[in-house]
C-alpha cells in the first residue's frame, strides 16, 4: 500500500500523467487505498489531479459529441438516399 501511495504522489508531483493513470488502475477498486491516497495529498496535488479529471471528462464529451454528429450525418444521408429512391 505505501508503494502505491509514493508512486502516485511522485507522478502527481512530476505530472507524469501516465504513470498517474497506471496508479488509478492500480488503487481504483480499493476504496481503502483509494482513501488513503487522497487524504494524503497536499491541496496543490488534489488540485492537480482534479484539473486532470476535468481535462479527460472534457476530452471524452468532446469525442461523443463528435460521434452523435457523425452518426446524425449518417442517418440524415440515409434517410435522404432512401426518400430519393
Amino acid at each position: 500500500m505505501q508503494d502505491s501511495l509514493s508512486n502516485t504522489k511522485k507522478a502527481i508531483d512530476d505530472k507524469n500523467d501516465e504513470v498517474i493513470d497506471e496508479c488509478r488502475e492500480e488503487i481504483y477498486d480499493n476504496p481503502n487505498l483509494w482513501k488513503a491516497v487522497r487524504d494524503s495529498l497536499s491541496k496543490k496535488q488534489r488540485d492537480y489531479v482534479f484539473r486532470l479529471n476535468e481535462k479527460e471528462m472534457d476530452e471524452r464529451k468532446i469525442k461523443k459529441e463528435i460521434r452523435e454528429a457523425r452518426i446524425r450525418k449518417a442517418a440524415n444521408e440515409s434517410l435522404k438516399k432512401n426518400l430519393n429512391g
